[in-house]
């Protein structure tokens, strides 16, 4: 019944350490950090077991109560980062990913709580890319993870007004969060109304 944690820890940690890349992007990055908070508590777990051995308070059925908890969460929590990998998502897709897993353990509160967690970690550096794009018309997306494009450096001079509202920022429907596609259509008006002011 324990043994398959190390597999959980393995293949977290390998997770963890793929989606740190740069080119992973600010989303799956924090989530790796999420990630590592979860390893980081795994970790203090282990070592209170390991001081309860030594004090030759631990047993076999104890072992497996303090931990049924953690692999409850690891198996969940690699279950979705391992469909995150498999699909290869980043950015918007990743929140999408996050939210639907939400409603799927609507009956397991714990598991639910988790991933409720991870996507508000994970949802940070996507809603503050959000928030300037809202508040001031500035798209500021370093790893291209965001639903509006800028496309200011491919337009040409000639056409640059006639064509400014239609081509210069352009939405990316298949980055939008399912959480926010009702909104996306006046999240892209707001943001063109402020750049031109």
């Amino acid at each position: 019944d324990i043994l398959p944690l190390a597999s959980y820890y393995n293949e977290l940690q390998c997770f963890i350490l793929g989606a740190r890349r740069r080119e992973s992007g600010q989303v799956l990055q924090a989530l790796a950090e999420a990630c590592g908070k979860l390893i980081n508590d795994y970790m203090l777990t282990v070592a209170q077991l390991d001081s309860m051995n030594k004090r030759r308070e631990l047993n076999l059925h104890k072992v497996l109560f303090y931990l049924r908890p953690i692999i409850q969460t690891m198996e969940t929590v690699i279950n979705i980062c391992n469909k995150i990998q498999d699909n290869n998502l980043r950015g918007g897709n990743v929140l999408t990913m996050l939210h639907d897993s939400i409603s799927l353990f609507s009956g397991d509160k714990n598991s639910q709580e988790i991933i409720v967690h991870l996507t508000q970690k994970a949802a940070v550096p996507y809603m503050e890319i959000l928030s300037l794009w809202i508040s001031k018309g500035i798209v500021h997306d370093p790893r291209n993870e965001f639903f509006v494009e800028d496309h200011e450096s491919e337009m040409k001079v000639e056409s640059y007004w006639n064509d400014y509202w239609e081509k210069r920022f352009v939405l990316q429907a298949e980055k939008i969060p399912r959480f926010l596609e009702k909104q996306a259509d006046m999240i892209l008006r707001t943001g063109k109304y402020l750049n031109v002011i």
